[in-house]
């Protein structure tokens, strides 16, 4: 998987090959059930960035509202994150939009 580059608000956040192996990982593990279908609309449109990620995209993906609410609430885990810096810093940035606690 390649390295892409996505816009929380109108900040820059560049995702390693690896953390964007990562973040599609868990966004397919917690946001679809058993049949793969998404448990709910923010996690649709959340899959399909996911799906923008495995293709590597040479633009900046922007995520939308939703997206990032579906990943803090769903995918984005302190526990998870811990240690790895790329994906602490995209932890921090989702929590900063949203203006929660990280």
């Amino acid at each position: 998987m390649a390295a892409v580059r996505v816009l929380i608000g109108a900040s820059p956040f560049d995702l390693d090959d690896r953390a964007a192996a990562y973040l599609v990982e868990w966004i397919r593990g917690l946001c679809q059930n058993e049949e793969g279908l998404p448990i709910d609309v923010g996690c649709a449109e959340t899959l399909t960035f996911a799906d923008e990620v495995e293709r590597g995209e040479e633009d900046p993906i922007e995520l939308g509202q939703s997206v990032i609410s579906v990943l803090h609430a769903y995918v984005l885990r302190d526990y998870l994150v811990h240690g790895d810096t790329t994906m602490e810093a995209l932890f921090a940035a989702v929590c900063r939009f949203l203006d929660q606690p990280g």
